[in-house]
């Protein structure tokens, strides 16, 4: 059931992506947000906004991103003045990889409690026939 869960959130980024890239809110109140020190990077960049995928959409390094659709990258709210994306592309895509990494450890301990739950049965009867 947890596993069907995280898929299911999964699906909801991939699908609402674009509506979630136009979620608009004022970049003084997303600088305090932050953990990192405002003004060490470019804020485009920052944003999930950067040169090359803004000015011809696929460039050197560039990334796919989720759906597949360059038109995201432009960025809806660099057109507003002042405004920026509640979660940038870099920030849905860190979201799915830690819901990845969260659902593969939760396999992997559920693997190891059956395991240790096995150990435990087969251990005393091991044990009751050596005696």
């Amino acid at each position: 059931a947890e596993l069907m869960l995280l898929g299911f959130i999964s699906l909801m980024l991939v699908v609402s992506q674009d509506l979630i890239q136009k979620i608009c809110i004022d970049e003084s109140l997303m600088d305090h947000w932050l953990p990192c020190v405002p003004g060490a990077s470019s804020t485009t960049a920052h944003y999930g906004v950067s040169a090359s995928s803004s000015a011809s959409g696929v460039g050197v390094g560039a990334r796919r991103l989720l759906k597949g659709e360059q038109a995201a990258a432009t960025g809806y709210c660099t057109s507003k003045q002042g405004k920026v994306p509640l979660l940038s592309l870099h920030a849905l895509e860190q979201i799915h990889i830690f819901i990845f990494v969260l659902a593969v450890t939760h396999v992997a301990l559920s693997a190891f409690t059956v395991l240790l739950g096995l150990l435990q049965v087969v251990t005393p009867k091991l044990l009751l026939v050596r005696a």
